[in-house]
């Protein structure tokens, strides 16, 4: 299948299968948002540079390819944040990091990177000892570093003198979300590809010949998807998390919840910030899809949520995922757990100065 198996993305394979083609192999950077296929993209080219029976492809069949999905071929490396404690050690990686790949291989769902999570000099130190023998099992080893932005200051430094260096042997990956966030060092020598949103009714159609999802759940899971893949299926493996059952009690309850609020976070602070706040997003974002006329499977639901009377301003709910935006984006920040999400309830939660939209 190889690049035909990436769901859209056309622009991004043409110029990959281009280069491939006339033999350029240059640094790669990644960019675009979460769950559109880089990392798949990523693996599939890493596939084509190895693989033993095409030249421009990957077979999917030989034994090459097949390790490489399996993120166990010796000439393969990929590189991803961690958080610290995860087993990570100076001079190597612990076990811990070796079963955390594992999550990264071709046919999973890439795992949520942690608030915390970093790539530290010592990955990187590693890397280039191993870039400093042979490849092992063909003539190319590839490099793939996962979420590059969270490359440590040390860390980025050291990585680009290794990119400045020529590197005959290995061919370099970066995926990022943030381009820029990474230095601009990195970026001016790395040959950037975009990654783009996918349509509702692409990747509608994508979980169903590829998943045999029936056609109303696909529609569904598509609508939430926004765009991702990915999203769309996390919400196939787990729709709760989108719209938990006790979010959509603090909403239907207001002058509880502010009473409670104390014990809520404390109850909250061992589940994931960013699962909190991703559903406060998706609540007021379909609450503004039905005040816009945009309807999809959650927009009456969530509109009922936020907006029982149809009083609340536009703008106050814009406000509102903005501050959640800026939220997710400063989770990391925060030390005291339960403290951030009193604030993130408080304020998201809050009642605005309602007017007549």
């Amino acid at each position: 299948m190889g690049f035909s198996a990436i769901v859209n993305q056309d622009s991004a394979k043409a110029q990959l299968i281009a280069d491939l083609k006339a033999r350029h192999f240059p640094a790669y950077l990644f960019v675009g948002p979460r769950g559109v296929g880089k990392r798949t993209t990523a693996l599939t080219l890493a596939k084509a540079l190895c693989c033993e029976n095409r030249a421009f492809d990957s077979c999917d069949e030989c034994r090459r390819c097949k390790a490489i999905e399996n993120l166990n071929y010796p000439d393969l490396r990929v590189i991803f944040p961690v958080a610290p404690g995860s087993g990570e050690e100076e001079n190597g990686e612990g076990a811990r990091i070796a079963e955390l790949q594992k999550e990264y291989a071709y046919d999973k769902i890439r795992p949520e990177t942690p608030n915390n999570g970093t790539i530290s000099i010592g990955r990187i130190r590693e890397l280039k000892y191993e870039m400093g023998l042979p490849p092992y099992g063909g003539k190319r080893r590839v490099v793939i570093i996962l979420d590059a932005d969270r490359l440590t200051n040390e860390a980025a430094n050291s990585f680009l003198k290794t990119l400045e260096e020529p590197q005959a042997q290995t061919s370099f990956i970066l995926i990022t979300e943030r381009s820029s966030a990474l230095p601009a060092t990195i970026r001016s020598r790395c040959q950037i590809v975009r990654f783009f949103s996918i349509p509702a009714q692409t990747i509608a159609h994508f979980l169903k010949t590829r998943y045999k999802i029936p056609e109303s759940l696909a529609t569904i899971a598509a609508e939430v998807a926004e765009g991702s893949v990915r999203r769309a299926l996390e919400y196939l493996k787990d729709p709760e998390q989108f719209l938990p059952e006790a979010i959509k009690d603090w909403f239907r309850q207001p002058e509880r919840t502010k009473l409670n609020l104390a014990q809520i976070s404390l109850t909250l602070k061992e589940l994931p910030v960013n699962q909190l706040i991703n559903a406060l997003i998706f609540i007021y974002r379909q609450a503004i899809f039905a005040k816009l006329g945009i309807k999809t499977h959650y927009t009456e639901i969530c509109q009922k949520l936020v907006d029982p009377f149809g009083k609340i301003d536009l703008s106050i709910m814009l406000a509102k995922i903005e501050y959640l935006l800026k939220a997710l984006a400063d989770a990391e920040l925060y030390l005291n757990k339960r403290l951030f999400i009193h604030s993130v309830l408080v304020k998201s939660l809050a009642e605005e100065k309602k007017t007549i939209c």
